[in-house]
């Protein structure tokens, strides 16, 4: 088992699963950059697949994972990515996955309406159109030093 460096990226008290017992951890450091995001990205899918995970839930947790890497990126504090890092976190339980990624920004886009708003935005509509479809709860909390987006992807979906 690996341990964690970045125990926030794991503990969410409100998050709806208590993540201090998971059957499985692992975690990665990465440049916050573009670049980073999509290694990040590249990272999980390769992580969950030697985990023995299934096809489609490996799908469906990237895609989450790439919508939260994006945001990271997207919304770091001007001057961030020269320097700093995310991290991104998968722990396992028998019926479920938690992914996170933290940042040290302390911005991020709530959704912008999304299908039923107005549609004045061109952005914004990632958060409710994939993340809130794919996860089984998902959340963005303020952690010390900066922001940590979670979301838990049931295994073998519904």
């Amino acid at each position: 088992m690996i341990t964690i460096n970045h125990p926030a990226a794991v503990y969410c008290p409100e998050a709806p699963v208590r993540p201090t017992d998971p059957v499985r951890i692992a975690d990665t450091e990465l440049p916050l950059s573009a670049e980073g995001a999509h290694a990040g990205n590249l990272w999980v899918r390769d992580t969950l697949k030697a985990m023995g995970i299934p096809a489609e839930t490996v799908y469906d947790t990237v895609s989450i994972t790439a919508e939260f890497s994006q945001n990271a990126v997207r919304w770091a504090a001007p001057g961030a990515h020269d320097t700093a890092v995310m991290a991104f976190t998968v722990a396992v339980w028998d019926d479920r996955i938690r992914v996170t990624v933290s940042d040290p920004g302390d911005l991020f886009q709530a959704p912008q309406g999304g299908p039923s708003g107005s549609g004045e935005h061109e952005s914004g509509y990632g958060l409710e159109l994939i993340v809130a479809n794919l996860a089984a709860g998902w959340g963005v909390e303020r952690v010390l030093g900066g922001k940590l987006a979670w979301a838990d992807v049931k295994i073998g979906g519904s």
